[in-house]
């Protein structure tokens, strides 16, 4: 599938593997790579989706009209988000998914909130005013009068009365200590909108990346999250190789490596190889396949991978 969302012309077994896949197979697809829109569009390019199954279409219909919601769920909080910015005079810069779904020339990504970066010093005067507007916890029940922090990143999530997706404020980026001396990020407006804007050049990829790594190391080689690093490269210019050697010297850097890699090649409507060594986390403590030795193997796999975090962030 990565070479099909990539634009690569399918090739006949291909296309017979696809056709004879059973519906479950790809409600499996469809529920874990969260990537119904973009997929789908790939199938109708390629004159496959009205060849199969009939029970199969009507599966990709769903998931398609699920995500398109979320879509269009994420824009009616973007503009709540937009008109309180406005009234207040500063400006937010929307991340990953959100800044995707916010323009309509895009591809739409499926998505479950919207990320926004913000001042740390118009923080406290922008939660006052979601609140004054209606804004809820998403959690239930009336914001708190100061922001809630629910980690050094960022704020506990928020809804709007237009019920719109979350809105999770952040106050920093990435997954890291940042140094006094790191440069502010590039960013340029998004269209349609007064206050909002979106990162572009090397933070704007790196930043996605590190999410999809090492906060989120199931969806090391996710396919929707290789779709947002793909439209991520096409902001960042040339500049790919000044992205690489950033990553060399990093701690996680097999793992962010391979899936730059994997999104290079998407980018670029190449096939790359999808390698499970370093697009889940791997677990190495002998198993027999019982439910009593797996067990025991997955979790001691999972510790690892948050001990490695919590090192990579300073813990």
């Amino acid at each position: 599938m990565i070479g099909l969302l990539a634009g690569c012309e399918p090739s006949v077994d291909e296309r017979e593997a696809m056709l004879r896949a059973p519906e479950d197979a790809w409600r499996i697809l469809l529920t874990c790579e969260c990537c119904a829109l973009p997929l789908a569009a790939r199938l109708r390019q390629h004159a496959l989706l009205s060849a199969l199954p009939t029970a199969t279409q009507r599966r990709i219909a769903a998931a398609e009209l699920a995500e398109l919601q979320r879509v269009l769920a994420a824009r009616s909080t973007l503009e709540a988000l937009d008109h309180a910015c406005a009234s207040l005079g500063i400006s937010l810069i929307v991340l990953k998914g959100g800044a995707i779904a916010a323009e309509r020339r895009k591809q739409p990504l499926d998505l479950g909130d919207v990320d926004a970066l913000v001042e740390e010093r118009d923080a406290a005067a922008l939660w006052a005013r979601l609140d004054a507007r209606g804004w809820r916890r998403s959690s239930g029940g009336p914001i708190y009068e100061v922001p809630l922090r629910v980690d050094a990143n960022h704020f506990e999530a928020l809804v709007p009365p237009c019920e719109g997706l979350p809105l999770e404020l952040h106050t920093g980026l990435d997954y890291r200590p940042q140094s006094d001396d790191d440069p502010s990020p590039r960013t340029r407006p998004l269209e349609g909108y007064q206050t909002l804007r979106r990162l572009v050049g090397d933070r704007a990829f790196v930043t996605t990346l590190r999410h999809s790594v090492v906060k989120h190391p199931h969806r090391r080689g996710h396919l929707r999250d290789l779709a947002m690093l793909a439209e991520a490269l096409g902001e960042c210019g040339g500049e790919i190789e000044g992205i690489e050697r950033q990553l060399e010297s990093d701690p996680m850097a097999p793992e962010l490596m391979a899936m730059c890699a994997q999104a290079r090649g998407m980018s670029a409507g190449q096939r790359t190889v999808d390698d499970p060594d370093t697009r889940r986390f791997v677990a190495t403590v002998p198993a027999d396949g019982t439910a009593a030795s797996v067990g025991p193997a997955l979790n001691r796999a999972s510790n690892q991978v948050a001990a490695d975090v919590a090192k990579w962030v300073g813990g």
